[in-house]
């Protein structure tokens, strides 16, 4: 109990912007998004279609928020992306190059 007072009231959430997404459905073949072409198109695409640009960043890198709606229980978690640039990058090398031994592929 906060502030001295209980609220037993069920709250009805009401989502309405086109940026929320269903928990369970997310990621499902073509939702958000269908991704085509080389991976990197495809996470431009996500965060263009699918997240708001937040106003900070980290360490200079920009910040993507996505809001996933918990359909059954009515909540909503934010699902935070955050762009890093390859040439200030530690690890400038995704996974699958870096395993593969593919070091020509960098991520633009």
């Amino acid at each position: 109990m906060i502030g001295g007072r209980s609220n037993n009231k069920k709250r009805k959430v009401v989502v309405t912007s086109e940026k929320y997404y269903g928990l369970q459905s997310f990621l499902q073949p073509g939702c958000p998004i269908a991704p085509s072409g080389p991976f990197r198109d495809s996470v431009r695409v996500f965060l263009e279609v699918c997240c708001q640009m937040e106003d900070y960043n980290v360490e200079g890198m920009a910040i993507w928020c996505t809001f996933l709606f918990y359909e059954n229980r009515g909540f909503v978690l934010p699902l935070y992306t955050i762009e890093e640039c390859v040439q200030n990058s530690v690890q400038p090398l995704c996974d699958h190059c870096r395993c593969s031994g593919d070091f020509r592929v960098f991520l633009d």
